[in-house]
């Protein structure tokens, strides 16, 4: 991805791309639903263990016409108790009873939808938890609520889901009972009483209801509403197991691992998934992906998907993203991320951004990214102020970006910082002042991100805001080089370039800028072109620098779009296409490229390669010149004395063209001398 402008050795200014990879969100919390709709299967029927023996006799009763009876070899399909599961069988079964008027199947019908992870189904579930619930079935209510909660064909509201448990806890529900503890444990839609939830969920674990046992487990565990026991946590998450809770499976084998008994560990999370635990499918994955095969963790990790775990979604995506235990499918990938970011997981939505970014769909990618700023993840708010200071995806605004950026810089995002930093060192959407610059780099460093440290080094390399320190900023580009970061990698081959700290080597820096290149630095590719250049300025192996151009180019480098587009323009790197150099100035002063800007303002004022047109030459001189281009405060000088395309201004023309002049334009200096010579 294109970060915004930085500081790369002695006169180096130029956007420099960098790629953001995909997120890992983290170990999975087998013991937490993640989402809503995670938290809806969790608030499901309390159930136990079903006894397998009896399914032989659910299933004669059930042929004889008995209806309960159908319901309960319904659940035995769902369950697999006695019979190889299958969601499509338990379904034909509890709908069977429904439409036989027995209110307990359409509860239980409803249910095991959601449990097939079926979203299209979703408001068939709603509605048969309704017509359940007005018949006085507890276990409807909780549905009702379950779907209240999570904001299944109607906006989310909590207030109306705790309702309906309450009317299911006041009905002598145990899953009632849970769910509302549920929610006063987190106070959403009710005031929050810890307390007043561990006695809901103690009445529940009593009354049968295994997770309720899960959850008074993690409240020992954690000290909340309760005095902090953790032995009396272990011995309820075990209870719950035993009885049959997925859930209370997934605890016990979270407490394993946090005491290194990894392989006990691995079997109660495919107890847990066994028993569509989406939290315990999404732990197996993990428990594979780090202790065991790759291959292995895929297939709980989707199941963990479909059983809306938004963590196992993000897993699920990075592993298609990136091929490692399965084929690369990007496709795959991107759908795993939406869905991650559909039920509010912040690194799904980040992933996401990043995967449209791949395809070019950057407005998508700026509403992913948006989406998980919105949910309050700063890596996904600091890729918003990115696209706002680029114009990619959504509108330029440079001051927009600040702010972002001092959001998320302030939340402790280290490239949040860095990118603050940048836009102070380049008055972009704020002031410019080099030593804001500085501290902001070095706190981007102290937070661990290796950008702001190179950032940080070259502000040393240059007496950038500081003293200059080439020994200490070569320091920097000497171990994070080592750890494969490619700006530093960059950075250094500068340093062998120009001389700063270690003698000049030219070889040596044109090694450092082509592996940059080759590891996808866009601005090591227009460094590795440039290095190749003669003393008059032709590259020695056109062929091969135009490769470099282009590949920065199309990488993200403006740098490396506007030397591609002067090498057609002059023929220097073969033959001229001043069509093409037309293009590719135009696409580089997009980026934000002053140069390129200036470039294009001067085509359009000879007109030969393309239509004179003096004002449009004007507005992009002037905005060259805003940009801190040299060339462009001349060209727009000359243009703003002479009255040419707009209004004349020929004191602040002077200061313009004297300005080019000081900093080694010679022509600027030459023009000046007439300016000097014009009446007022």
């Amino acid at each position: 991805m294109v970060r915004p402008w930085a500081i790369l050795g002695a006169l180096w200014v130029g956007l420099v791309p960098h790629q953001a990879r995909a997120l890992q969100p983290g170990v999975p919390r087998a013991n937490e639903a993640t989402s809503d709709m995670e938290r809806t299967l969790e608030l499901a029927r309390g159930g136990g263990k079903r006894e397998p023996a009896l399914f032989r006799q659910h299933e004669g009763l059930c042929k004889s016409g008995d209806q309960h009876a159908c319901v309960e070899l319904g659940l035995d399909y769902e369950f697999g108790a006695g019979v190889e599961a299958s969601m499509d069988k338990a379904i034909e079964l509890l709908d069977g009873a429904c439409a036989q008027k027995v209110a307990l199947g359409c509860a239980h019908a409803g249910w095991t939808r959601i449990f097939a992870g079926r979203d299209q189904e979703l408001p068939r579930a709603r509605e048969l938890f309704d017509a359940s619930c007005k018949q006085r079935v507890a276990v409807g209510c909780v549905g009702v609520g379950a779907v209240a909660l999570a904001g299944v064909g109607e906006p989310r509201n909590p207030a109306r889901a705790a309702r309906f448990f309450r009317r299911a806890c006041d009905a002598r529900d145990p899953a009632g009972c849970r769910a509302l503890g549920l929610l006063l444990d987190v106070g959403d839609g009710v005031s929050r009483d810890s307390a007043a939830a561990a006695r809901l969920f103690e009445r529940a674990c009593k009354d049968g209801d295994p997770r309720a046992c899960n959850e008074l487990g993690g409240l020992y565990y954690n000290g909340r509403g309760v005095a902090k026991d953790r032995d009396k946590s272990t011995v309820l998450w075990q209870q719950s197991c035993e009885r049959g809770s997925g859930a209370g499976c997934a605890s016990v084998g979270r407490d394993l691992m946090g005491k290194g008994s990894q392989p006990q560990a691995r079997a109660f999370f495919e107890l847990a998934c066994s028993k569509y635990n989406g939290g315990g499918c999404a732990a197996l994955g993990y428990w594979h992906q780090t202790l065991g095969s790759a291959a292995d963790a895929l297939e709980p990790f989707a199941r963990a998907c479909n059983l809306y775990n938004r963590t196992g979604c993000v897993y699920l995506g990075i592993m298609y993203l990136e091929g490692k235990g399965v084929r690369k499918d990007r496709a795959s990938a991107v759908a795993a991320f939406e869905r991650s970011c559909s039920r509010e997981e912040p690194v799904g939505c980040f992933n996401w951004g990043i995967a449209l970014h791949e395809e070019g769909k950057l407005e998508a990618a700026a509403r992913a990214f948006q989406v998980g700023c919105d949910y309050g993840y700063m890596e996904a708010c600091t890729e918003v102020g990115i696209r706002a200071a680029n114009g990619r995806g959504m509108p330029m605004d440079r001051e927009v970006a600040a702010r972002i950026w001092k959001k998320s810089c302030g939340a402790n995002d280290g490239a949040g910082c860095r990118e603050l930093g940048v836009a102070y060192a380049h008055a972009m959407g704020v002031k410019f002042e080099p030593a804001q610059a500085l501290e902001l780099y070095r706190k981007a460093c102290s937070l661990d991100d290796a950008l702001g440290c190179v950032w940080f080094a070259n502000a040393l390399a240059d007496g950038f805001g500081v003293k200059k320190d080439q020994d200490r900023a070569l320091a920097f580009y000497l171990e994070f080089c080592r750890e494969n970061v490619i700006e530093a990698c960059t950075s250094l081959g500068a340093a062998y370039q120009y001389g700063q700290g270690l003698p000049v080597n030219r070889t040596r820096a044109a090694e450092l800028f082509a592996r940059s290149c080759s590891a996808g630095d866009g601005y090591a590719c227009f460094r590795a072109a440039a290095i190749d250049e003669d003393a008059s300025g032709l590259f020695r192996d056109p062929k091969q620098a135009l490769a470099y151009l282009d590949k920065g180019c199309k990488l993200g480098a403006s740098d490396a779009c506007n030397e591609l587009a002067s090498s057609y323009e002059f023929g220097t790197g073969g033959a001229k296409d001043g069509m093409r150099a037309v293009a590719l100035y135009e696409h580089a002063c997009g980026q934000g490229n002053p140069t390129a800007c200036s470039n294009l303002g001067r085509l359009k004022m000879k007109g030969d390669i393309v239509k004179l047109d003096v004002a449009g030459a004007r507005a992009l001189t002037e905005k060259a010149c805003s940009a801190g281009s040299h060339d462009g405060c001349f060209r727009f000088g000359a243009l703003l004395g002479l009255g040419v395309g707009g209004p004349k201004d020929l004191p602040r023309a002077k200061v313009l063209v004297k300005q080019a002049c000081d900093h080694g334009i010679a022509d600027a200096c030459e023009v000046l001398g007439k300016l000097s010579m014009l009446p007022p």
